[in-house]
């Protein structure tokens, strides 16, 4: 179940596949035999009184558990599922005995969510003879994230036109934010000036869309202006007022490199960027307090008079040894480096918290 309570296809096979099988609830919904008894010529509302029986008394955190179901009213509920964000409702014949496979006697109606997203790529085929589907994205704190494909909904004529719009806008245009690496390789980006309304069943774990389909363009902006992509401030005024170091003038790299001041300046700049990237991560920083590249060393350790900021932790490498490495922690650890002379900010692909879980390569 995700933070919410609903259950999500991705968090059960994430579950399976780190073992956690026995944290799962089976909730059985119908009983097929009964003490050798057959019971599948017996309507379906006989079999769920029996299983209701069986499972009565059941422990709440019981492994096996009775599904429950509701009579009647079956748009009041299709409506309130798509409220909660389920993926939809089954609805079944009373009366009805059981059969394998597919019968109208049951009907699985899957919630459908429409939503506008921006569409920030394409790809294409030789199959489809052009457009094979859209990249769709959505701002969030300022920033547009990749929300998955959609490749359905468009005729031929339509993705025809679509085609010929997004052709336009690909100069200078970058990807999003999250976007998986084997797509990055099949999308052709685009500038984000589209947007386009898409029905779709619900979301995965990482909060792409399934079972998308096209329902039309949305707002259409100018085709020569891109909509500006504001970026969320991580270093407020305040950090900036925190800069200080000594011998500001002191050059790093010989008589034509930048000074102390430059690169502290030049962290506040880029800070905004970097951040993301280094912020609760193990890091390893060259530090060239001379100036002199001789000088330069590697620190991976707690040193002396470091920022408060920058944090210290433990952990155990290969060899069996429990060392001290540092992770910087806030806008202020990292601005106040540039006092240490780091020029250069080497990351681990894993926060500290979870050292066994890499996120990035």
């Amino acid at each position: 179940l995700d933070e919410k309570g609903i259950s999500r296809f991705a968090l059960l096979q994430d579950a399976l596949a780190e073992g956690a099988g026995s944290k799962l609830h089976f909730y059985a919904f119908d009983l097929l035999h009964l003490d050798g008894w057959d019971l599948r010529k017996a309507p379906l509302q006989k079999r769920k009184a029996l299983l209701a029986e069986l499972l009565a008394g059941q422990a709440a955190n019981s492994a096996i558990q009775y599904s429950d179901h509701v009579e009647g009213d079956g748009r009041g509920l299709y409506e309130q599922a798509s409220d909660l964000g389920l993926e939809g409702v089954v609805s079944k014949r009373a009366d009805a005995v059981y059969q394998s496979g597919r019968t109208k006697s049951w009907t699985k109606v899957k919630a459908q969510k429409t939503d506008d997203f921006v569409i920030a790529g394409y790809t294409v085929s030789d199959r489809a003879e052009g457009l094979a589907a859209l990249g769709m994205a959505e701002f969030e704190d300022g920033e547009l994230h990749y929300r998955g494909k959609v490749g359905t909904g468009f005729d031929r004529d339509m993705a025809t036109d679509l085609l010929a719009r997004l052709e336009r806008l690909t100069a200078g245009a970058t990807p999003p934010e999250g976007v998986p690496r084997e797509i990055m390789r099949e999308m052709h980006w685009v500038k984000p000036l589209l947007s386009a309304r898409v029905r779709y069943s619900n979301r995965t774990a990482d909060n792409a869309i399934r079972h998308g389909v096209f329902r039309g363009l949305r707002d259409v902006g100018g085709l020569t202006t891109p909509v500006p992509v504001k970026r969320k401030r991580l270093i407020a005024e305040s950090d900036l007022a925190t800069i200080w170091v000594t011998n500001p003038e002191r050059r790093l790299f010989g008589k034509t490199g930048p000074t102390k001041l430059d690169i502290a300046v030049y962290y506040a700049l880029v800070g905004d960027f970097m951040l993301p990237h280094i912020i609760g991560r193990p890091v390893s920083l060259v530090r060239c307090p001379t100036g002199k590249p001789q000088d330069c060393f590697f620190q991976r350790h707690a040193f002396t008079g470091m920022p408060p900021s920058v944090a210290v932790f433990e952990s155990t490498n290969s060899e069996g040894e429990t060392k001290t490495y540092l992770s910087v922690e806030d806008a202020k650890g990292y601005l106040a480096l540039a006092q240490f002379g780091v020029v250069e900010f080497h990351t681990w692909g894993t926060h500290r918290t979870k050292l066994d879980k890499p996120d990035q390569i």
